[in-house]
């Protein structure tokens, strides 16, 4: 269940993207998943907020709305954009049902909020992160490796139902070699030292000379 509710999430989120800049797409399928382990602080995250049960035509509206304002957004740290995944206030945990989402832009501790816009706290903490390199289009096959191959087979444990992408300078719509960052918050294991064993040197028995 939980695997369709992400699905859902990227296919909605894509198509917001696509029809915010109105993409021309020219790469069938992403070429690679790139993935390693990460840790960040927390951050916070200035954007557009969407709730509800992930409707694409909200989705829509969201992404259109971020990037007619985004260049005055106050205090911003860099030139990053976030989509925040997290639950909202109707969140049911055996569903996965009543998550929000937000698309902004990090920004400074020390800002003030503007009006109809919305501050969420990004959580920090120890992250797979995974690199969709390709067509934005086919983000969806990425999020279908990551929880459904990825975590069927490599023994990692989510933390949480928070998530978040990040799309830098590299995300470029209309390459083959575009990427997306997509961190999915997972429990750090702890690796268990190999047992070292002792080699116990044997007492060396002198024989006695045997007299003739």
């Amino acid at each position: 269940m939980k695997k369709v509710i992400f699905l859902l999430m990227a296919f909605a989120i894509v198509a917001g993207i696509l029809a915010a800049q109105e993409l021309s797409i020219i790469s069938p399928t992403p070429k690679q998943i790139k993935m390693r382990f990460a840790e960040r602080e927390s951050f916070l995250v200035m954007g557009l907020e969407t709730k509800g049960n992930m409707d694409p035509g909200e989705y829509v509206d969201t992404w259109k709305n971020f990037f007619a304002l985004k260049d005055k957004l106050p205090e911003t740290v860099d030139n990053c954009i976030y989509g925040l995944y997290y639950p909202g206030e109707k969140f049911d945990p055996n569903s996965m049902q009543g998550h929000n989402y937000l698309v902004g832009m990090e920004v400074k501790k020390t800002v003030e909020l503007p009006e109809g816009l919305k501050l969420v706290k990004a959580p920090g903490g120890y992250f797979a992160v995974f690199d969709h390199v390709g067509s934005v289009k086919n983000i969806g096959e990425t999020y279908e490796y990551i929880f459904g191959e990825w975590l069927a087979t490599s023994g990692e444990v989510p933390l949480g139902s928070e998530m978040f992408e990040r799309y830098d300078e590299r995300f470029k719509e209309e390459s083959a070699a575009s990427v997306i960052e997509i961190w999915v918050p997972v429990h750090k294991m702890e690796k268990i030292p190999t047992p070292v064993k002792k080699l116990v040197q044997e007492p060396t028995v002198e024989e006695t000379p045997t007299e003739h």
